[in-house]
């Protein structure tokens, strides 16, 4: 009987040790929460969480010595609502990437008495009459103001992201592109130039490359047969490369080849022009690239529209200069507030979530 009670007494002060951390988590979440609000940047707290994060935390809520019966078991109940392991799962991908940090058994248990935290909360707010508060309310106005400005910029910006200026961009990639040689090589590497010798011997004797190199090559290179792949003279340091780029395709360096990583014995296996990447791979960072473009010019056309009065720290009007049409100084000045603009609406974060559209 002493000992049931004792048992009860160490759960309820656990859970009571659970919940104030889960308190404090809120605390910070909130802390965290408020601060993206602040300074206009939303998406860092309803930003959804990464897979890793979800595959941990999914690892983790069935990580027991035996696997539930129920795949979306009820984990807590209060008021008549039930909790369970997929609600407890989807709060975590709302939690900031800080806080998923935390390892995952303790990160679902931390989710799960936030969520009981905030039903008792939600449940005593839902009754102080605060919906109404003046306080409340031009917060929320200030939210939905962003909100409508966002999605206003997102909606103008996928209406001209066509496929045809994303195929004229790409064309012009393609015209852009520098023609730049690329050798194929395989390489071994070893600390000593003795070594390094004995093993050119072996190559000498028919020995095949690939089996050295497995055998003897002292980086991450041995697995694959020494395999580097493609490189440009100015990807690798240039004893390495002067060495590889004067090999003949199918040869290999009759002498050591020295660098501060080591001694090397290169293999050249092709010589190529360096190729474009094809349409598909990419076609995002056109797509993040031609946003940005059209996020300016669409901001600079509205602006163009507006008269704008602006005024010294001291509250004077400054004077407005005017130069003459098609100057020099009328074009920067131009550039100027358009780059000025662009900068504006980023520090208010409408761009991220504008760039989102490509994912």
């Amino acid at each position: 009987m002493i000992e049931h009670k004792k048992i009860c007494h160490e759960t309820r002060i656990s859970e009571r040790g659970n919940a104030i951390v889960a308190t404090l988590v809120i605390l910070v979440i909130a802390g965290v929460g408020f601060f993206a609000y602040k300074s206009g940047k939303l998406d860092t707290v309803l930003a959804k969480g990464d897979m890793a994060a979800t595959s941990a935390v999914e690892t983790a809520a069935t990580a027991e010595p035996e696997k539930p019966k129920n795949e979306n078991p009820v984990l807590a109940k209060l008021y008549g609502e039930e909790i369970k392991r997929q609600d407890v799962i989807a709060f975590v991908n709302t939690m900031p990437a800080q806080m998923r940090q935390i390892p995952a058994e303790q990160l679902f248990t931390l989710a799960l008495e936030q969520m009981i935290n905030n039903k008792i909360v939600d449940k005593n707010a839902a009754t102080s009459g605060l919906e109404n508060d003046s306080e409340v309310l031009k917060q929320l106005e200030e939210v939905k103001v962003q909100i409508v400005r966002t999605k206003f910029l997102e909606n103008a910006i996928k209406a001209e992201l066509t496929d045809e200026r994303v195929n004229v961009e790409y064309k012009t990639y393609l015209e852009n592109f520098p023609e730049v040689e690329e050798v194929k090589v395989a390489h071994i590497l070893v600390d000593n130039e003795k070594l390094a010798k004995e093993l050119i011997g072996k190559l000498n004797k028919g020995t095949a490359f690939a089996d050295l190199a497995k055998e003897n090559s002292q980086d991450g290179s041995a697995e694959n047969g020494g395999e580097l792949g493609y490189f440009a003279k100015s990807d690798v340091v240039p004893a390495f490369a002067e060495a590889a780029f004067a090999l003949p395709v199918g040869t290999y360096s009759k002498a050591p080849v020295k660098t501060d990583f080591g001694f090397h014995i290169i293999k050249v296996d092709e010589k190529r022009v360096r190729p474009p990447a094809d349409f598909a791979q990419v076609k995002p960072y056109l797509e993040q690239e031609l946003q940005r473009s059209i996020l300016e010019e669409m901001v600079q056309g509205l602006r163009a529209d507006v008269e704008i009065d602006r005024f010294d720290i001291n509250g004077d009007i400054i004077a407005k200069a005017e130069p003459a049409a098609g100057t020099v100084e009328q074009t920067e000045d131009a550039a100027a507030e358009a780059d000025a603009a662009v900068s504006e609406i980023d520090a208010e974060n409408v761009a991220a979530p504008v760039e989102t559209v490509v994912e």
